[in-house]
């Protein structure tokens, strides 16, 4: 379903394999830790049902410590059967997706670069992206929930147009959102001694 890899950071220079040659998984990297240590802030998050060509349109994701905080609101929204946000956590414009639920189901879509001021805020109670007054949670989820999510589609180059409606079973989506969480928080708490 969802999956997060981390890499040799040597890998970057004068490589364009996707996903680089030393990626792998949290829990390998915790089983069997190798020399190198991750960048943090270059997660790959590789989904299911998606060409690996897609998959590398939307990578690196960003910053581990945006991510993880996202990934837990995300399930709870989807637990309450309403439409759920991510964002990429890079240093440039971010790309949002949309996931939404429908029976059993939930459906993934790439929506976009949205416009100012929203593409500066995370779908989160608590940001990284301080604005004063401003609740970007509220904001965002209203903005999106007002407008046609195929509004951003010219934003969207590549392959990421055709991440329209990618059907996961509801419990195995939530179970992987949770496996990634614990083992990205491991991660972090592992670097950290």
């Amino acid at each position: 379903m969802i999956t997060f890899y981390i890499y040799n950071p040597d890998d970057e220079e004068g490589n364009d394999d996707f996903p680089p040659r030393s990626a792998i998984t949290i829990s390998d990297f915790l089983e069997n830790t190798p020399e190198w240590k991750p960048r943090l802030d270059k997660m790959i998050v590789l989904l299911s049902k998606i060409s690996m060509s897609s998959n590398e349109d939307f990578n690196n994701f960003g910053i581990l410590d945006h991510i993880l905080p996202q990934l837990k609101e995300l399930k709870e929204r989807l637990l309450d059967r309403k439409f759920a946000l991510l964002r990429t956590c890079i240093y440039s414009e971010p790309l949002f997706f949309i996931f939404e639920p429908k029976e059993n189901k939930i459906y993934f879509s790439s929506l976009g670069i949205l416009p100012q001021p929203y593409s500066g805020y995370y779908p989160l109670i608590d940001s990284p992206n301080y604005f004063k007054d401003i609740n970007q949670q509220k904001e965002l989820y209203n903005f999106v929930e007002l407008n046609n999510k195929n509004n951003w589609k010219e934003t969207l180059n590549g392959n990421l147009p055709n991440i329209q409606n990618i059907e996961y079973n509801t419990s195995e989506l939530i179970s992987s959102i949770d496996e990634q969480v614990i083992l990205g928080n491991k991660l972090l708490e592992f670097l950290r001694t």
